[in-house]
């Protein structure tokens, strides 16, 4: 009985065009958005870096910002040792800054990162003791310091540059 309905032959020929055709628009749609990380990622696998990218690299290593270290601003006793009266920001300016922060690195790998996010935030803070402040509250709230946080995250590519004013810039806060 066929009711007057008509069933056509499957064409596996135009099946397979049609999925051929989306694979190439779904990779095409990936390079587009994710393009600039994947060449990140495919360079710091294999250790080549452009000049702007190798010089933020080599002044990296030169920064002593561990916050191991206490004179760092990224260490909790900058902001320990405070003298009485410091201005620092408020809790809920710190708390966020290191929300941005946190949001800024991206999701796999660092892809979808936004170095100038943090460094937008960073540049909210008015002395190493707000960034000290900030990241005692990112360790308390993320359970993971700041400063290694973003180091890792933003290792790479214009990441790495952006990383690299940000500690430029912390470097020539006051410290109070």
């Amino acid at each position: 009985m066929n009711n007057g309905l008509s069933i056509e032959k499957f064409d596996t020929a135009k099946a397979k065009a049609i999925i051929t055709i989306v694979v190439v628009i779904v990779i095409i749609v990936v390079i587009i958005f994710f393009g600039k990380n994947i060449m990140d990622f495919f360079n710091k696998l294999f250790g080549k870096d452009d000049p702007q990218q190798k010089a933020a690299r080599e002044a990296l290593l030169d920064y002593n910002y561990k916050s191991s270290n206490p004179s760092s601003p990224f260490s909790r006793k900058v902001y320990d040792n405070r003298p009485s009266g410091a201005n620092v920001i408020s809790e809920a300016d710190a708390g966020s800054i290191i929300s941005d922060i946190a949001t800024s690195t991206g999701w796999f790998f660092g892809f979808g990162s936004d170095a100038s996010q943090a460094y937008q935030a960073i540049q909210k803070c008015n002395s190493q003791c707000d960034v000290s402040y900030c990241s005692e509250l990112f360790a308390d709230r993320f359970k993971s310091d700041m400063y290694d946080y973003m180091t890792s995250a933003f290792s790479s590519g214009n990441d790495l540059v952006v990383m690299n004013q940000i500690l430029n810039y912390v470097k020539n806060l006051p410290v109070y």
